[in-house]
């Protein structure tokens, strides 16, 4: 049919992460941090989280911006800066999930889910999304519970 399928995966070390945790509470994300112009080269690369019994999107690893104990209450937001095959987007969909909490969702600095839940998706992105070009994900969650930390997600769909 012509289509070039792409597939977009959280993978450790590809996204830029930060914890919002100051030891107390969280503080409150840098301002624009999920916009396409945001400078996150000083943010740390996501690592690896195998802990937890929920199952991340297909394909995805589990992500978080830091090693250690799991703490009740951090919130976290992270970035990844991608291209897309050139062409016209004919379908896209983002599907994510964090062990808690999902937050916020952004493509390219739209908000595509603002709330609360633990999985969202998949989503419709294709307006928000660049055929050719830049694109960045950025995601907020939280860990509530003092059980697993880890965020994943799965960016799919082609161009034409």
């Amino acid at each position: 049919d012509g289509s070039t399928p792409f597939v977009i995966l959280s993978t450790p070390g590809e996204e830029k992460t930060i914890s919002l945790w100051n030891g107390t509470s969280n503080d409150a994300p840098p301002a624009n941090w999920y916009t396409v112009g945001f400078d996150d080269s000083a943010w740390p690369d996501s690592i690896e989280r195998a802990e937890g019994l929920l199952v991340p999107p297909a394909g995805a690893a589990k992500v978080w911006p830091r090693a250690g104990a799991v703490i009740m209450g951090e919130g976290i937001v992270m970035r990844r800066t991608f291209a897309l095959p050139a062409g016209a987007i004919s379908a896209a969909s983002i599907t994510v999930r964090v062990d808690d909490a999902v937050t916020a969702i952004y493509v390219n600095g739209v908000a595509v889910f603002l709330g609360s839940t633990g999985v969202i998706g998949p989503i419709d992105a294709p307006a928000e999304l660049i055929a050719g070009a830049d694109n960045v994900i950025a995601i907020a969650g939280s860990d509530l519970f003092a059980q697993a930390h880890w965020a994943a997600y799965r960016l799919e769909g082609s161009t034409v």
